[in-house]
């Protein structure tokens, strides 16, 4: 979704055929990035829901297996019976290190693709677009105080 118009618009604007497909890799990085903000961001609603995402999986898959097996445990009761979360303490504990290693995940997917945005005509642009879509302040996973 991020690649089309970036693509597009440097064609449009007379880019040769390198920095098309370098502002391209740029947007799809982008929307990785996106998709990794949008998962560490709703990873408490999807938990309460019982639907996976980017920062679930990394901790299901995480090299600690006693905190990925309590996680999966977690989201199986979850999922099998449509309730809300019970140890919202324990789960949130378990999350936060996957929410850190997606955001570092992504924070170094922007880094190196910057990189090769050297020069670019297109640089500022969709530096400023990368800044837009990936918020510097944002936060760590909350639950809502509802769940039961």
């Amino acid at each position: 979704m991020f690649s089309l118009p970036v693509e597009a618009a440097a064609m449009l604007g007379g880019l040769g055929a390198a920095e098309i497909h370098t502002a391209r890799q740029f947007a799809r990085t982008m929307g990785v990035a996106y998709q990794l903000t949008d998962d560490i961001a709703d990873v408490a609603a999807d938990c309460e829901r019982g639907a996976l995402n980017g920062v679930l999986v990394l901790a299901i898959c995480s090299a600690d297996p006693q905190p990925a097996d309590s996680l999966r445990q977690t989201l199986t009761h979850v999922m099998q019976r449509g309730v809300a979360i019970h140890d919202e303490t324990a789960l949130l504990a378990s999350l936060r290190p996957a929410a850190e290693a997606a955001r570092t995940w992504r924070d170094r997917l922007l880094a190196e693709a910057t990189q090769k945005l050297d020069a670019h005509p297109l640089r500022q642009v969709l530096l400023t677009a990368a800044a837009a879509i990936v918020s510097p302040t944002e936060a760590l996973p909350q639950f809502s105080h509802h769940a039961a």
